[in-house]
């Protein structure tokens, strides 16, 4: 049993190679892309800066409309987590933050442009347009943005002059998204430890800003 257990070990190392070396690059890059499309990630986040910095679960969905990241006060992924912070991006960029002082008062549509929270929710659709060019050289500029691309044609870092956001992706041995970390003007900023995945019928619920109740205004 153990003499045939080094032969079976190579014949299936030898298969994966295979399977992988036999996919042309644009075929490759067509099922990258794909698990940007839609996600819902779930894990543990840890942002740090100046001002605060946490480490707690987080729920990150996207689908061909919307995204939103729910940073979770406790609990893990159960009925007990509550969000602590919440955003929410479509035409514009929802912040709900009400107990973190120092998120208070902070309006991110102020420095980032209808035009870029357009630009982060599909951004999936200027990859599946520039896909010549990916392969060519694998990388690709759209406005202030360059995605850059591994040997495998997986998405490996996305860097951003305006407002000079930077993120590197580390895949798993599934070429599934694992870890994302975050900088921000070339101090690290946040880091994302995913844990688990999927992909299919993503519901993402819009992310409100709270209005006054109507019997306090009477």
């Amino acid at each position: 049993m153990r003499r045939l257990l080094l032969p079976l070990l190579i014949l299936l190392l030898s298969t994966n190679t295979f399977l992988f070396a036999g996919k042309n690059p644009a075929t490759l890059l067509q099922m990258n892309t794909a698990t940007w499309e839609q996600f819902r990630w779930q894990g543990i986040i840890q942002v740090q800066s100046s001002a605060f910095a946490i480490r707690k679960n987080f729920v990150l969905s996207k689908n061909k409309e919307a995204m939103r990241l729910d940073i979770l006060d406790s609990g893990i992924m159960g009925l007990a987590a509550k969000p602590l912070a919440s955003i929410y991006l479509k035409d514009k960029i929802v912040l709900d933050a009400p107990t973190i002082k120092q998120l208070e008062g902070i309006d991110p549509n102020w420095f980032i442009s209808a035009k870029m929270v357009e630009s982060i929710v599909h951004f999936t659709d200027s990859l599946q347009a520039a896909q010549q060019e990916i392969i060519s050289s694998r990388k690709i500029k759209t406005g202030n943005t360059i995605f850059l691309y591994d040997k495998k044609y997986r998405l490996s870092q996305i860097k951003s002059s305006e407002p000079g956001f930077e993120a590197n992706v580390i895949y798993n041995s599934h070429n599934q998204p694992t870890k994302i970390t975050v900088k921000y003007a070339g101090e690290p900023l946040a880091e994302l430890q995913i844990t688990e995945r999927r992909y299919d019928n993503i519901e993402i619920e819009p992310l409100q800003p709270e209005l006054p109740d109507l019997l306090e205004l009477e």
